[in-house]
């Protein structure tokens, strides 16, 4: 709720380049809706595009994800506020500082589903993203230039 994602893979030449394209969108996009953009690989973790640029701008997610996530905060991740809060206990703050640990220490503190958190520290993330289903409703009315009631009938 509240993230878009958008598909940009080979417009850019329809709009003289990356950062034409990406300010092209974001001046189509209403800026009530917008605080912040984030764009690059396919593979950078969803949970973050939108939070780690300033307001109402943009940021280019360099080909080092990891180091452009390593300072962001771990509250950034899609998980339960109990464990962001389990982490900040134990020094993990950042996700810089999940993924200087190793995976099984942290799956060892936090469980098997920590490795996955860990692969997002990492800026690893498959996760297909699956549109939302659209079901679009069409009506359509009819506007004579006449009367056209009768209640005539004719028998044939």
């Amino acid at each position: 709720m509240g993230t878009a994602y958008v598909g940009l893979g080979g417009l850019e030449a329809l709009y003289s380049g990356e950062a034409r394209l990406v300010t092209t969108l974001l001046n189509a996009v209403s800026r009530t809706w917008l605080l912040g953009s984030a764009w690059g690989t396919p593979s950078f973790p969803p949970a973050s595009p939108p939070r780690t640029s300033q307001p109402l701008g943009a940021a280019k997610v360099p080909p080092d994800v990891a180091g452009f996530l390593a300072p962001q905060t771990v509250s950034l991740l899609p998980i339960p506020t109990g464990v962001k809060a389990e982490m900040c206990c134990f020094g993990l703050h950042t996700l810089g500082d999940l993924a200087a640990m190793k995976v099984a220490a942290l799956t060892d503190l936090f469980g098997p589903a920590s490795q996955r958190v860990w692969e997002m520290a990492q800026g690893i993330d498959d996760t297909t993203l699956v549109p939302q289903k659209h079901e679009e409703t069409i009506v359509e009315h009819a506007v004579l230039p006449f009367a056209s009631a009768s209640l005539t009938l004719r028998e044939f």
